[in-house]
This record gives structure tokens, sequence and C-alpha cells, in this order.
């Protein structure tokens, strides 16, 4: 009897053991899998990768969009070749960060300059309160407007879209 319940006890074990091994295994693989395969590029989301140190799971980061004292918002997508402005002339102190899927963004979300942005590679786009400005740029523009302009509190209407225009 006694000899019985040892075995019946150490069988316990090794389901347990095995549980966890399989456990590993899938997670291993499923981090494997996000790692090769990824899933499909958001709008404004550049970096693919662990984004956190506490992140598990790969996943897409996104560009960190800017302002300027304005109250200008500019939005870029490399992959995309987009660069995004939408002018408010107020501060924004919500939510700026933009809610992205591949085709389309959401960007100033629960403001009254709250905005959809579709897919459109290769485009500055300008959006003000009188509608939306559309030029064609270069490729790889997007990737170089937003490296120059991010670390400096740009003016992102006046020089800047000047500049553009001419």
């Amino acid at each position: 009897m006694e000899k019985l319940r040892k075995t019946a006890l150490s069988n316990q074990h090794w389901v347990t053991i095995a549980v966890i091994a399989s456990t590993g295994l899938v997670a291993v693989g499923v981090w494997g899998y996000l790692s090769v395969f990824h899933p499909p590029k958001p709008l404004f989301c550049d970096s693919f990768g662990r984004q956190h140190d506490f992140a598990i799971l790969p996943s897409w980061g996104r560009n960190r969009p800017m302002s300027d004292r304005r109250g200008n918002f500019a939005y870029a997508d490399y992959g995309h070749n987009m660069f995004v402005v939408v002018v408010t002339r107020q501060k924004i102190t919500s939510h700026t960060w933009p809610v992205s899927t591949p085709t389309s963004a959401t960007v100033l979300l629960g403001s009254a300059h709250e905005t959809s942005i579709a897919l459109e590679p290769n485009q500055l786009i300008l959006i003000s309160e009188k509608g939306r400005v559309k030029f064609n740029i270069k490729p790889g523009t997007a990737k170089t407007w937003h490296k120059e302009l991010y670390p400096i509190d740009s003016d992102l209407s006046a020089d800047f879209l000047m500049e553009v225009i001419n």
C-alpha cells in the first residue's frame, strides 16, 4: 500500500513537471513566431520588438508624436513615408498618441480636434479646421523630418511649413 502511494505521488510530480515544461515550450513558440512573423504594421509605428523591459512578447512601437508651442501636432510614419501635421492653435493636454490600425489612425483622441487619417503613402498631409491639403514627398522624407524636428521645440506651423511649400 505504501509503495503504491509513493508511486502515485511520484506520478503526480512527473505530470506537474510535464505541464510546466509544455507551457514553457508553448510560450517560447509563440514568442519565436511573433519574432519572425510580425503582425500587420499599424500607421505611425515603425519599430518591432520588445517595447519595454517588462514586455514578454514583441510588438509594434509607436513613433513619438511631436507638438509645438502653438498647439500644432505632427505624426510620422517611416515605412509609408507619411508626415501629418494637425493645426489646432491651442495646447491640447489630452491623449496625443495615435490609435492606429494598418490602414488608418485617429489622432488627438477625445479633443475637439479628433481626426481620422487614412493610409496615403508618400504624402505630407496638413489638417486644419479649413480642411486638408496634401503634398507628394520624396521617399525617406517623413523619417528625415521627424528626426530633425523632434529634438527641438520646433515651430511646425511657420518655418517648417513655409520651407515645405516653397
